[in-house]
């Protein structure tokens, strides 16, 4: 009922989402993947992207999530909104009864699930698919892990199932925080030592091992990326931290924010989410219930939140910067601020526990609970207050102190009414009575959170979003798979990440004309660039070198990726032909035998010519009998996804030179027998071919999917066998509130 009162367009057909990630990598992404999906091919590379890359691999197009059939099989584009404001659903719904068991307050559940997916950080999800769907899951993953722990059996199958359907979906960050919390109540679990804890010790191995095997066919290939990638421990990504004032935001989510042309405020410097507030009235509860609830799993959430709190500040906290010297690995977490997601998971129910503790006090204890209330109260208006104070005696240029006033004293007014209704809930004797006035208590938590911020998730008509625009059938020549591709030029870039008009369609078109981030693939067109989690270090220097020059581009590394469009000097939406590109796959180089520096300085050389040389790694060179130009050509080509094939005639023994990403999958074959396939021109492709009409094929052969697709089958086919087999085992008497 709420998700349809807050998007009744959305959920109608009429208007979909577009801001942000969901129009310019998510929603590209589906749709590659939904195209594979009914070509009947599962989408391993993607070769429509700077110049080739790993798909699966890269964990977020979700590939083998069940749930993605959504929009795989229902009319897309509006298939993908249903998708994510499903799992918006599924969020609060997981929050409900995760909340309800700790509790054993169904009142102080409902609360938590409605704060959780309707959050700011909830709503902004919307703007990622991939993000609520594994924000989705993150409550159940808890709920049923800690089932498992009690009952065994049958509930261990269902926690690898749920754990499983997340880790699927593909945000690592999340999942990772997912696990430490599940981690950290099996560890509160331990320490009561209970005679069972062996017995739990042990369903809490069963329940991870099996999930990582289930899991393993997208693990797998993701690891294996993630070893060869260009993210490594010893980069640092501190950038998009939450600003030093950002807990401010929790009280006065306008304070410290810019204005854009769409209507959307974002703090100054950070860009990844628009909004992490959490409803007043729930963080208010959140800090009741540190001193009314003795309980550990009270204790642990709350140091949690204030452990991510100061994380979230990334090095202005100090903290952070000492945990990543300390732990390198935790450099492969992209920006800081996005330690508020443990944050928005906690303090739910941690203000649960409260509102638990508000409704069921006794009588020796209401005057305490009273107190406690009526102290956070007074504590949350004096802040408020203090923080608008601040804002007015100290303003910037970019603030707009009209809607901020009125912004801070909006929450607290929903503050001040959300309380008194939950006030009034504990003191009504009737139940119709009790049931409406709580009925409008949710909905008081529901408005706070939906209007906090305007114009949170923006929609469009879904006829802006639909694929194939003519304009691009209007491109000589039309860059093609195997041909040639486009590329944006540096003033373009700079122009489009910058730009914003006022009407969001708008943006959004120029988007596509301007083949910005992943837009290409809504057209099929293959480009010389892209906006992925996950690069080939390799790939991502040439593209470096690429852009280098000062006054341009370089226009030799140019021809060799094979780039036919540019955007044009006077108009970033439209294009101008470059006629000196080179085809795909050429041949008859001499090969420069040198190392990878050299080789990434050579193609920025003045007289380099792809036409003439080649470089190759050093070791190539004595297994290699072509050592000069020769006279060899490309006489039939067909480019897929998955495997290229070329005929090739030569003179005498040739290098065939393809400007296709190189990466360790792929395989080389002449006339069916296996050759070497080099790295050439610092992160491409070539092979020799011998003298003669030959054919040629390169075949991407990803034998960690195939390992990782055996393993989760060997696994599920064991769990199912549990499962049939399993006898009913000891459920443990202790934890009276989980159902």
């Amino acid at each position: 009922m709420f998700i349809l009162a807050a998007f009744p367009q959305v959920m109608s057909g009429q208007r979909t989402f577009v801001f942000g990630d969901y129009g310019l990598f998510d929603y590209p992404l589906a749709y590659y993947w939904r195209q594979s999906f009914w070509r009947g091919e599962i989408p391993l590379w993607n070769p429509l992207s700077d110049c080739g890359l790993p798909f699966v691999g890269q964990w977020n197009p979700s590939t083998f999530y069940p749930l993605s059939l959504i929009y795989m099989i229902f009319p897309f584009p509006i298939s993908l909104g249903y998708y994510a404001l499903a799992h918006l659903f599924l969020a609060g719904l997981g929050m409900y009864f995760l909340a309800s068991a700790l509790t054993s307050n169904r009142f102080a559940g409902a609360v938590a699930g409605l704060a959780f997916a309707f959050s700011g950080l909830g709503q902004n999800c919307l703007m990622r698919p991939h993000d609520v769907a594994s924000l989705g899951w993150m409550p159940w993953v808890l709920y049923f892990a800690m089932r498992a722990w009690r009952r065994g059996g049958r509930a261990v199958a269902d926690a690898v199932v749920v754990g499983t359907m997340q880790m699927l979906v593909g945000m690592p960050e999340i999942i990772l925080f997912t696990w430490i919390i599940v981690a950290l109540m099996w560890v509160e679990r331990l320490i009561e030592g209970y005679p069972t804890r062996p017995l739990i010790l042990r369903r809490f191995a069963i329940v991870v091992a099996a999930v990582t095997g289930l899991a393993a066919l997208q693990l797998l290939p993701f690891l294996d990326l993630l070893a060869h990638s260009h993210r490594d421990t010893n980069r640092v990504n501190t950038e998009c931290a939450m600003p030093i004032t950002g807990w401010a935001n929790f009280l006065v989510p306008m304070f410290r924010c810019t204005g854009s042309p769409p209507g959307l405020f974002f703090q100054v410097g950070q860009f990844w989410t628009y909004s992490y507030y959490l409803s007043l009235v729930v963080v208010a509860g959140a800090l009741c219930s540190v001193w009314l609830v003795r309980m550990r799993q009270v204790r642990l959430l709350a140091g949690l939140t204030v452990l991510c709190l100061v994380l979230a500040l990334g090095d202005q906290g100090s903290l952070y910067t000492w945990l990543r010297r300390a732990f390198p690995p935790l450099n492969f977490i992209n920006f800081p601020v996005k330690f508020v997601i443990p944050v928005t998971f906690c303090v739910p129910l941690l203000g649960a526990f409260a509102i638990s503790e508000w409704q069921t006090a006794g009588v020796k204890n209401k005057s305490r609970v009273f107190r406690s209330a009526a102290l956070v109260w007074i504590f949350a208006i004096g802040a408020t207050l203090a923080i608008l104070w601040y804002a007015h005696q100290f303003p910037k240029v970019y603030e707009q102190w009209p809607r901020m006033w009125k912004n801070g004293l909006t929450r607290v007014f929903f503050l001040t009414v959300t309380l008194a209704t939950f006030y009034g809930v504990t003191k009504l004797t009737t139940l119709r009575q009790q049931v409406l006035t709580g009925l409008l208590a949710l909905g008081l938590v529901w408005l706070d959170g939906l209007i906090h911020l305007p114009n949170l998730s923006p929609t469009v008509p879904p006829a802006v979003l639909k694929p194939g625009l003519p304009s691009f059938r209007k491109l000589v020549p039309l860059p093609r798979l195997g041909e040639s591709r486009v590329m944006l030029s540096a003033p373009a870039l700079k122009r489009f990440r910058t730009a914003l008009l006022p009407d969001v369609a708008n943006t959004y078109l120029g988007h596509r004309l301007g083949l910005y981030f992943n837009c290409n693939l809504l057209e099929d067109i293959p480009k010389a660039g892209g906006f992925y989690s996950l690069y080939l270090p390799e790939q991502v220097s040439t593209m470096i070198a690429l852009y280098a020059p000062t006054n341009g581009i370089a226009p030799a590394l140019a021809d060799f990726l094979s780039v036919s469009q540019i955007n044009s000097e006077t108009n970033m939406l439209e294009w101008t032909a470059r006629t000196s590109y080179l085809p795909m796959a050429t041949a008859g180089q001499k090969p420069i035998f040198t190392d990878s520096t050299n080789s990434l300085l050579g193609l920025l050389a003045p007289d380099f010519n792809p036409r003439e040389v080649v470089f190759l790694p050093a070791e190539a060179k004595a297994f290699l009998s072509a050592t000069n130009r020769s006279e060899a050509r490309v006489l039939s080509k067909s480019f897929m996804a998955h495997r290229n094939e070329m005929r090739v005639v030569a003179e005498q023994p040739s290098l065939l030179v393809v400007s296709q990403s190189f990466y360790h999958p792929w395989r080389g074959y002449v006339d069916g027998h296996p050759v070497q396939l080099w790295r050439a021109n610092h992160a491409f492709q070539a092979l020799e071919v011998p003298a003669g009409t030959h054919q040629v094929t390169l075949s991407y052969v990803d034998n960690c999917f195939r390992i990782g697709v055996l393993t989760s089958c060997l696994v599920q086919a064991a769990v199912w066998i549990a499962v049939l087999r399993r006898k009913p085992r000891l459920c443990l008497a202790r934890e009276p509130r989980i159902a």
